[in-house]
């Protein structure tokens, strides 16, 4: 009986993570559908329209509609410099292009983990994740495997951003998102893990 109440606990823990996974999917989606909810050329500059140094938002249309929350959301995360953002509609997207590709790919990588369930401790979970089923032959995923990958999806990002800081190079929109993006699986990837190890943890102990 303990066991049966231990494994249906479990199973509701699961589904409250993929819960939160498909919320931040849907938070990634509203990027994209909050400009096309204002007319085209209402927020050429989101930061200057945020401007709530002084207590006050410079641009009141940022409080008629509750979707712009995701506006805010990004004030506080992002610095929405909108020479390096992204516009749709002629709108700014609410954050810049490589926090728009971070996003995406922890949305991609999520979106993997719902329909795969990855389960077991960190490094175990990864490597449900990544290997391949069916006809085709799975790669042989161990630890350093993940690690390798890791570092191949992460060290992008910090090569472009490094080289912003410490050179005259500057970086573009696509660059800033596609690092972004590798960035955003890897970081994903990485919150999947601790996840399913919680979980694995937790089921041993009450196993």
């Amino acid at each position: 009986m303990v066991e049966i109440k231990s494994t249906n606990s479990l199973k509701s823990i699961q589904r409250f993570v993929a819960l939160i996974y498909m919320i931040f999917i849907l938070f990634t989606m509203l990027h994209f559908i909050i400009p096309y909810t204002h007319e085209s050329g209402s927020f050429l500059d989101v930061r200057k329209s945020l401007d709530m140094s002084n207590n006050q938002i410079n641009d009141e249309k940022l409080l008629q509609n509750p979707l712009n929350i995701i506006y805010f959301i990004g004030y506080y995360t992002c610095h929405q410099i909108n020479d390096r953002s992204f516009f749709i509609n002629n709108n700014q997207v609410p954050v810049c292009s490589r926090c728009l590709g971070i996003y995406i790919g922890m949305s991609l990588i999520f979106f993997v983990a719902i329909v795969r369930y990855p389960t077991g401790s960190f490094f175990q979970s990864l490597c449900r994740l990544i290997t391949l089923r069916g006809p085709i032959k799975s790669i042989n995923c161990t630890t350093i495997t993940i690690i390798i990958l890791g570092a191949l999806l992460s060290i992008p990002m910090a090569i472009d951003v490094s080289m912003q800081i410490f050179t005259p190079y500057f970086s573009n929109n696509i660059t800033r998102f596609v690092t972004g993006f590798l960035f955003g699986i890897f970081e994903g990837g990485c919150v999947i893990g601790i996840v399913s190890h919680i979980l694995f943890t937790f089921t041993n102990r009450n196993g």
